[in-house]
């Protein structure tokens, strides 16, 4: 009788390419953890709650590539390029709500993105996320696979920057799972700081958020909307 863990984990060599390129690049502990912490997740979402003071200074991305906030018709355009995880649904609530996206552009085409709301904005799993004054909260951003290594998330964080400064705001605040190691990386490089944990279990169909004191005292919650 075979048991549950006895299916192979790998089918064919291709099956064991990304594994390999993620081992290369972390290491086989930071490799491990990133699994359990992906099977944890189906049930148990645990996140660490980052701020980091704005930085509208911060350096334009390469030349090459322009960064400015889309209209609405390069939005829509862009739905065509499946690659790109637009959702027109996503783009019209987002826009409703008065939130501001920053995309930068390969001549036309539109190859990355990012979102930023001064208030609320929906998660996963009948989830929102809401934080207050003088805390901005940035979330869906995206590169195209194919222009990912360009560093083109500069150009745009400086963009929305300067947007939230101006409307009085001073910090951004973000969340990310433990093992998202490259996410981790860059927001300790942008003077970032870790300032507690939040997360949710999911129970007979539904979801329980949680936070700790030091993200309550930083006004970043997960709720589900009434």
């Amino acid at each position: 009788m075979r048991g549950r863990f006895s299916k192979p984990i790998f089918s064919s060599r291709l099956d064991r390419e990304p594994y390999r390129a993620e081992i290369q690049r972390w290491g086989v502990a930071r490799f491990l953890f990133a699994a359990v912490m992906r099977r944890l997740h189906r049930r148990l979402f645990i996140c660490g709650v980052w701020v980091r003071p704005l930085s509208p200074k911060t350096p334009d991305a390469a030349q090459r590539y322009s960064v400015r906030q889309p209209t609405r018709d390069e939005l829509n355009r862009a739905l065509a390029d499946s690659e790109l995880s637009l959702d027109r649904a996503f783009i019209d609530a987002a826009l409703e709500r008065g939130d501001i996206c920053s995309s930068a552009f390969d001549g036309d085409r539109l190859i990355a993105y990012g979102w930023r709301t001064l208030a609320t904005a929906p998660h996963l799993d009948g989830l929102w996320v809401r934080c207050s004054k003088p805390y901005c909260y940035g979330y869906n951003a995206f590169t195209h696979p194919d222009y990912r290594g360009k560093h083109l998330s500069t150009g745009m964080t400086r963009m929305l920057d300067v947007y939230a400064a101006e409307q009085g705001f001073t910090h951004h605040i973000a969340f990310m799972s433990p093992d998202n190691y490259a996410s981790v990386a860059s927001m300790r490089h942008r003077d970032g700081r870790r300032i507690g944990w939040a997360g949710y279990f999911k129970l007979f169909g539904k979801v329980y958020p949680f936070h700790s004191p030091g993200t309550r005292k930083h006004t970043f919650r997960f709720y589900v909307e009434p």
